[in-house]
């Protein structure tokens, strides 16, 4: 009688052991994918994959039908190992071990046998479920459906006191598809599957780029005005052909007098037309130029580029006076980096060294500085620059080799352009006197 009864009780065990792994993969299968998954393979052709759509009708039920069947599973695997340890304790030990012994040995083949429930039972389903969702869900999807059926009175019943209970800590009951990640999360999640090997740094780094993309702002990315080539009306065509074979760019604004009075821009390709023709009038090939205020958002400039079919942008302050030129170039190279052409022989603008060193172009950004070199500016400076924040702690008009010390590091003048910082270098700093 009692061997029957140890072998009723490993039938019962391995039976909702195997429940139990079902409702677990079947819930990590589930929460993996999304409805916006499944419609893509079904629009792809998998015409299998409708069997899924009803899961997600209700996701509230099939979690909870899952979580119900892994709660139920379990609580019978204990009652089966129990029933096998009462009916194994009067065969086999009853008579022959002590009573000290056989607590010793129950106690030992407990957390055995949790270990291996937690393995069969969970681990092992969720790890599966996670590598393999499409492939697990469309398998036992429709038992976990069909139990879900059969509880939905007693899942209702459970969700409702659920509610109400939490509405009483002013909170809002939540599953896993209502958790959303804020952008520092979505950072740590980018990071961690680039360490796995998911993505590769490409990805990774333009991933990364977008984040900071929404938040950048047309007067951060912008070409200042000291640097901008225009065409001017005044100008003689000899004037014209010295600048465009100087900068070679495809696209040049055309001022009346200053960079205040922008009338459009002039394509190359146009400018040869009117050179080859003989005239001067470059009014008369212009095209309209977007003026946009400097606090525009990137993203909202591209958008408005795309639909206005444009390249250049002439950035102005509150007063209307002309601080900058953004071209489609200058925003790409947020998402992607530095684009150099057949043409370009200017430096990176942020070159690190072998010796922890880095040498800056006076444009990067003072927060890109703070992030790079782990620091925190101690000034509160209204300067958007790193070349505008070293002037203004120079106190002076900025002469080469001039240097500051901002936090642990140096910075050094290496470059100018007029009166403007064209490029730093930065080095650790040490203070020897607090050594000393």
């Amino acid at each position: 009688m009692e061997i029957q009864g140890i072998i009723q009780g490993w039938i019962i065990y391995l039976l909702f052991l195997v429940g139990s792994a079902i409702c677990v993969a079947g819930k990590f299968s589930f929460v993996q994918l999304r409805s916006e998954y499944i419609n893509e393979r079904i629009e792809e052709g998998q015409v299998h994959a409708r069997k899924l759509l009803p899961f997600y009708q209700a996701p509230e039920y099939f979690l909870g039908a899952a979580q119900l069947g892994v709660i139920i599973s379990l609580s019978f695997c204990g009652i089966a190992i129990f029933y096998v340890l009462k009916n194994s304790y009067g065969l086999f030990f009853d008579y022959i071990l002590s009573k000290e012994l056989v607590i010793l040995l129950i106690t030992i083949f407990s957390i055995f046998i949790t270990i291996v429930t937690w393995i069969l039972g969970a681990f092992i389903p969720k790890s599966i479920a996670l590598h393999n969702s499409f492939t697990v869900l469309l398998k036992i999807g429709t038992m976990i459906f069909i139990w879900q059926r059969i509880c939905t009175p007693l899942l209702a019943i459970g969700i409702y006191i659920s509610k109400r209970i939490v509405h009483l800590f002013h909170q809002t009951l939540t599953n896993e598809f209502d958790i959303s990640h804020t952008e520092d999360e979505l950072r740590m999640l980018v990071t961690a599957s680039h360490k796995e090997g998911k993505i590769d740094t490409v990805e990774s780094e333009l991933i990364d780029n977008v984040f900071d993309f929404v938040d950048r702002m047309a007067k951060e990315i912008m070409v200042p005005r000291q640097d901008i080539v225009c065409l001017y009306t005044q100008d003689t065509m000899a004037d014209y052909l010295d600048t465009i074979r100087s900068f070679r760019h495809t696209r040049y604004p055309l001022c009346e007098g200053d960079k205040d009075h922008v009338l459009g821009l002039v394509h190359i390709k146009d400018f040869m037309e009117v050179y080859i023709q003989k005239k001067r009038n470059l009014r008369t090939i212009k095209h309209p130029i977007l003026i946009i205020p400097e606090i525009m958002s990137v993203s909202s400039l591209l958008q408005l580029m795309r639909s206005k079919r444009t390249y250049l942008a002439m950035v102005v302050d509150e007063y209307g006076s002309t601080v900058g030129l953004i071209g489609l170039e200058d925003i790409l190279e947020e998402l992607v980096g530095t684009i150099q052409n057949e043409h370009s022989i200017e430096k990176e603008e942020i070159q690190s060294f072998a010796n922890g060193t880095y040498e800056l172009a006076g444009t990067v950004l003072v927060k890109d500085v703070e992030e790079l070199l782990h620091l925190s500016m101690l000034e509160e400076v209204d300067a958007d620059t790193i070349g505008g924040y070293v002037f203004y702690m120079l106190g002076h008009t900025p002469a080469l080799e001039d240097s500051v010390i901002i936090g642990t590091y140096k910075f050094t003048v290496k470059e100018l352009r007029r009166f403007r910082i064209a490029r730093l270098y930065v080095e650790p700093y040490k203070d020897t006197k607090d050594k000393e």
